[in-house]
C-alpha cells in the first residue's frame, strides 16, 4: 500500500495508538506491582515496631492493613517459593529483623523473620482482584480504538469507490444512479456532489448535441438550396459572391460537424498502424486535391484512428493552402512537420487552438477552428500540436 494513503496513514495511526495503549497498560501494572512490594515492606516495618513496642502480636494493625494470617503448617509451600524467586522477590532488612515480599498463586505474601518474632501474612486481595479495574479500563480503551478504528475504516471505505467513478467519469463513462450515498457524512456529501454535478453535466452535453444535430439539420437544407439557386443568377459577380457565401457557410457547417464529434464524449478512437501515405491521401480526397504534395514520407507508419486523423491531417493541409504557399510534409524521427511559406502568427499558438473566442480576426486569418480540431485530435492520440516560425516558414509539427 502507498505511504501516502489515507488508508495506510489510519492504519499506522491506530497501530501506533494501540501499542501506546498497551504500553502503558503494561507499565501502570508493573507500577501497581512495586508499589504494593513496596507498600508491603513499608507495613513490615511498622508490624515489627509494633510488636516490639507491646511484645504482642500486632493483631489490629493486621487487620487494620488488610491483612491475613496464614498459619505455620500452611507456610511450607509459600515459603518453597524462595528457592525459585528469591531473585525477583523485594527483601528488606532492617535492625528489626528481615521481611521478605513473595508472590505465591495469585497472592502477594509478607514474610517477617525477627530474632523472636516470625509470621506470614497474606493480602486479603488477590493480585489481579486489584488489578481488576486498571485491567477494565485498559480493555476499554482498547475496545473503543477498536470501534473508532472500524468507524472510521468504514466511513472512509466509499472513497475508493468514489475514486473509481471519477476515473471512469473521466475516461467517458456516466456514474450509475444519481445519488452516490444517502449517508450524512462528508464523504457522503462530497460524492453526492459529484454524482449531481456528472449528472447535470450529461444533460447539458445531451442538450447541446440535440441542438448542434438540429441546428446541422436545419441550416443544411437552405445552404443547399441556396448554392442551387446562385447557379441560376444571371450576374457573374452576383453569383461568384452568392456562391462564396453560401461555399463559406457550408464550410463552416462542416467544421461544426467536425468538432461536436471530435470534442463528444461518445467518441471512441479505433488506433491501428496506419501509413502516412494513406493519411494524406485521404486529407487531399476531402479537400478535392489533385495534385501531389511534396514530401519525404514513403512506408513510415503511426498507430492513429484513421477517420480522425486524417480530419487533423485535412485541416493542416488546408490551411497552409490557404494562408501560404509551397506546402510540403516533412517526416522527421520525432514528427510530422507540415511546412508553408507565409506571414508568422501573430499570437501564440494556444491563442488559436481556443474555438469561438468573441472579438478577434481569428477565424478571418484562418488559424480558428480548424487548429482547434487538429488540437484535440493529437491530445485524444496522446501526442502535441506544436508551432514554430523558421526562415520565413511555418511548421506546425504532430509529435
Amino acid at each position: 500500500m502507498r505511504f501516502s494513503s489515507i488508508f495506510f496513514k489510519l492504519n499506522l495511526f491506530f497501530a501506533v495508538a494501540l501499542i501506546a495503549t498497551l504500553l502503558a497498560g503494561f507499565l501502570t501494572v508493573l507500577h501497581f506491582a512495586k508499589r504494593d512490594q513496596t507498600e508491603l515492606l513499608i507495613q513490615s516495618r511498622l508490624l515489627i515496631r509494633e510488636y516490639r513496642a507491646k511484645h504482642t502480636k500486632p493483631v489490629a494493625m493486621i487487620r487494620e492493613f488488610d491483612l491475613v494470617e496464614i498459619p505455620r503448617k500452611r507456610w511450607r509451600p509459600v515459603l518453597a517459593e524462595l528457592k525459585h524467586e528469591r531473585k525477583t522477590s523485594r527483601i528488606r532488612h532492617h535492625r528489626l529483623g528481615a521481611a521478605l515480599v513473595i508472590s505465591h498463586q495469585g497472592y502477594l505474601y509478607l514474610w517477617i523473620h525477627a530474632r523472636d518474632f516470625k509470621i506470614l501474612l497474606r493480602q486479603r486481595q488477590g493480585i489481579w482482584q486489584k488489578r481488576l479495574g486498571a485491567l477494565a479500563i485498559f480493555g476499554a480503551m482498547v475496545l473503543l480504538l477498536a470501534m473508532i478504528y472500524w468507524l472510521l475504516r468504514r466511513s472512509l471505505l466509499p472513497i475508493r469507490r468514489l475514486q473509481q467513478d471519477i476515473v471512469r467519469y473521466g475516461e467517458g463513462h456516466d456514474p450509475e444512479g444519481e445519488i452516490f450515498s444517502r449517508k450524512k457524512d462528508e464523504i457522503a456529501q462530497v460524492g453526492n456532489a459529484f454524482y449531481a454535478s456528472a449528472s447535470r453535466t450529461r444533460r447539458l452535453i445531451q442538450s447541446r448535441q440535440l441542438f448542434v444535430r438540429n441546428i446541422f439539420h436545419e441550416l443544411n437544407t437552405p445552404v443547399t438550396k441556396g448554392k442551387i439557386l446562385a447557379e441560376l443568377v444571371d450576374d457573374p459577380k452576383t453569383q461568384s459572391m452568392l456562391d462564396s457565401i453560401f461555399s463559406r457557410l457550408a464550410s463552416l457547417l462542416k467544421e461544426l460537424a467536425q468538432m461536436e464529434q471530435i470534442t463528444s464524449q461518445d467518441t471512441t478512437l479505433h488506433t491501428r498502424p496506419v501509413r502516412l501515405v494513406e493519411l494524406i491521401d485521404q486529407a487531399r480526397d476531402l479537400l478535392y486535391i489533385q495534385e501531389p504534395i511534396p514530401t519525404n514520407i514513403t512506408d513510415e507508419m503511426m498507430d492513429a484512428d484513421f477517420a480522425t486523423m486524417s480530419i487533423a491531417f485535412k485541416n493542416l493541409i488546408d490551411n497552409a493552402r490557404k494562408y501560404g504557399k509551397d506546402l510540403a510534409i516533412i517526416h522527421r524521427e520525432d514528427g510530422i512537420d507540415f511546412v508553408s511559406e507565409g506571414k508568422p502568427l501573430t499570437h501564440a499558438l494556444a491563442y488559436y487552438t481556443e474555438p469561438f473566442s468573441s472579438g478577434d480576426t481569428r477565424s478571418n486569418e484562418g488559424f480558428g477552428l480548424g487548429l482547434y480540431i487538429v488540437d484535440e485530435i493529437a491530445k485524444k492520440h496522446g501526442m502535441k500540436l506544436q508551432y514554430r516560425y523558421e526562415e520565413g516558414k511555418n511548421i506546425f509539427t504532430l509529435t
